[in-house]
């Protein structure tokens, strides 16, 4: 019995060694198989909100455009009349790549752009591997997925328009076409859009994240629930000669990418006028493609007619640091009903009625500054003369102001707009009206065109037109001013008032190579005054002076009037904003 048992044992274990060695030996030959990877790069798509770029996988420089020179068309999108994209493929250097050896996609966040990296693979043309990928394409026709619909790949198109009902289990992606997704859509991948727009409806569910070439900014939005939403909490902090130091608190909701309304609210002490700044309000999106919103909006709040000049930001440091403050202030409490729209790119349309009650308050001209030592804050409104000051104080004081207004608006620059050529023009007005319930009757309005002009790499030349005109009473915060900040340079602030003007600035600038400093020469030029009979003879007034800069933020200017009073000195102004 031992015999046959051992060699039994024998012949079990030779055959586990045997097995094992074998099983050895093609584990080792497995491992130094050379797989063909089944996706290779087949080109990328790189994009911001001012540029586009295509490159090849095996060039290092990719060609890139400025957004403004695109053509897009039906299925066609071409750079300055050059064919980008067609219904041959796309268009790089010499090569013409086809659509149909897309196999599939994959959308990269980068820290400077969005990048749509497109995939291909040896079976490419094969009808077969095609179907079982599972891909929906079209070059310029509308994509329709419908409810109840499945489709296992992703869903691409060059020109045309997305909607998704069904599920989409891959990326969605329209590079020059709108996406819309349904409330009862599912896409498991990224929705991307370089040229169009994407409307998420409220219920509808994105496990991805969305990339929006036509928003402020195209990056990632991190989701709450089933929306693409950012929720946001911001402190700051005001001060000035009427409320002194206000503490404030800002909140935000929004969700640009779906139809939930937008929501914002903020409130703050202010500690000189012992009073309680808030403010809040709502805006609903009623259609995404153009833009059109309705909003509403309430204040209780100290308001300046100056903002265009500077913001409260800068006007804090000037007023907290030199006992200096550039604006002029009124309470309001009130509130505003708007309408507003992007009929065309770049454009913005707004109409509203708004309405409040306004206070005067007087300044508070001992408050505390860093340098300013004894220098005391002047009066609000100073620079009115006392007759009309006095006037205008007590329509203010406990005055109702009604009114509707409305502007228009078209800007294509860029991020940067000192970078590159470019116009922006903005046209606004207001008429106030017994019929409103307003304690005012006058109609006014105001148009600025800029142009942005850069003559080389290192120079550009600024320009500016204002005009505006107003008939009826106006009170004293609806008036117009020129002299000194933003408006002409060689002149006491806010020197010269009436109830019409025109004013052209002019500035070169050079910024030296390899170095954030620049310089420039100034030039000013504007005529302000009251309608009556002796229009003709209101002075037309210049300045001229130069502003070295340094950075993006700081920039000290000296410019001097040109008229014959007595007192001509230069005038010096120090902006902590980029500004033109």
């Amino acid at each position: 019995m031992r015999r046959p048992l051992l060699t039994g044992l024998y012949i079990l274990l030779s055959t586990l060694l045997l097995a094992t060695a074998s099983v050895a030996a093609e584990a080792k030959e497995y491992k130094e198989v050379s797989v063909t990877p089944h996706r290779q790069p087949y080109f990328s798509v790189l994009y911001t909100k001012d540029h586009i770029a295509v490159r090849l996988p095996e060039s290092a420089q990719s060609q890139k455009f400025d957004r403004r020179d695109l053509t897009v068309t039906s299925g066609n999108v071409a750079i300055k009349g050059k064919p980008l994209f067609d219904n041959s493929g796309v268009h790089i250097g010499d090569s013409i790549l086809s659509y149909d050896r897309i196999t599939d996609l994959q959308i990269i966040d980068s820290s400077e752009a969005v990048i749509i990296q497109f995939m291909t693979s040896a079976s490419s043309t094969d009808p077969v591997a095609q179907k079982r990928r599972g891909n929906r394409f079209s070059a310029a026709e509308v994509i329709t997925i419908a409810g109840g619909e499945f489709v296992r790949g992703m869903v691409f198109s060059v020109t045309g328009d997305i909607r998704v009902d069904g599920e989409v289990n891959k990326d969605v992606v329209s590079l020059f076409g709108t996406v819309t997704i349904g409330q009862a859509a599912v896409i498991r991948g990224d929705v991307a859009t370089i040229g169009g727009g994407i409307s998420v409806e409220r219920k509808a569910s994105v496990y991805g994240n969305t990339y929006n070439g036509t928003e402020e900014k195209v990056f990632r939005r991190h989701r709450l629930n089933r929306g693409l939403t950012e929720f946001s909490y911001q402190p700051f902090f005001v001060f000035n000669r009427v409320d002194g130091a206000n503490p404030n608190l800002s909140a935000r909701f929004q969700d640009t990418d779906s139809m939930l309304p937008s929501i914002w609210a903020s409130a703050g002490y202010a500690f000189a006028s012992s009073s309680w700044r808030v403010k809040g309000g709502i805006e609903q999106t009623i259609e995404k493609k153009h833009g059109i919103t309705i909003g509403l909006e309430g204040h209780r709040d100290l308001l300046s007619d100056d903002d265009w000049l500077l913001s409260d930001r800068e006007n804090t440091v000037y007023a907290l640091t030199v006992t200096e403050d550039f604006k002029d202030y009124y309470e309001e409490i009130g509130g505003s009903i708007y309408a507003k729209a992007r009929p065309i790119k770049n454009t913005m349309v707004t109409l509203g009625f708004r309405s409040g009650e306004t206070n005067w308050l007087p300044a508070n001209r001992n408050l505390w500054s860093v340098f300013g030592g004894d220098k005391r804050f002047s009066e609000n409104f100073t620079t009115v003369p006392t007759e009309l000051l006095t006037e205008g104080a007590a329509a203010i004081d406990t005055g109702k102001i009604a009114s509707v207004y409305g502007s228009l608006g078209f800007d294509n620059r860029n991020n940067d707009p000192f970078s590159a050529s470019a116009w922006a023009f903005t046209l606004s007005g207001e008429i106030s009206s017994p019929d409103f319930s307003s304690d005012y009757d006058f109609s006014r309005f105001v148009a600025s065109l800029r142009r942005y002009q850069m003559i080389s790499h290192y120079s550009i030349l600024l320009l500016r037109g204002m005009i505006g005109g107003s008939e009826g009473d106006i009170p004293i915060h609806r008036t117009f001013y020129l002299g000194g900040l933003g408006t002409l340079h060689g002149y006491r602030h806010k020197e010269l008032m009436g109830s019409r003007f025109w004013m052209i600035n002019s500035e070169l600038r050079y910024t030296f190579p390899r170095t954030d400093v620049a310089v420039s020469v100034l030039w000013d030029m504007g005529q302000i005054g009251y309608h009556g009979p002796n229009d003709e003879n209101i002075e037309v007034r210049h300045s001229i002076g130069g502003a070295l800069y340094f950075g993006d933020d700081v920039r000290v200017s000296v410019a001097r009037r040109l008229d014959s009073v007595t007192d001509r000195n230069p005038r010096i102004f120090v902006r902590l904003e980029h500004v033109f």
